[in-house]
């Protein structure tokens, strides 16, 4: 794997990693920037899920193909 390859990757791992956590953490600063409130529990429960298993999911994936490249 060349550098570009690696740090491009290395960047998406890191991205990927913090919106997943955002999802899990905190689900309404996902949604603040677009004005879109969340009241009801099982709203934010399914937004945990989207967001949070989605990216940490992508997080996942792009940490394994960042320690074995083949």
């Amino acid at each position: 794997m060349d550098g570009f390859s690696r740090f491009f990757l290395s960047a998406l791992t890191i991205i990927f990693a913090v919106i997943g956590l955002m999802g899990l953490f905190a689900p309404d600063t996902l949604l603040e920037p677009v004005n879109i409130s969340l009241t009801d529990p099982s709203a934010k429960a399914e937004l945990r899920a989207a967001y949070g298993g989605t990216f940490l999911g992508l997080f996942c994936a792009a940490f394994l193909a960042l320690r074995n490249p083949a």
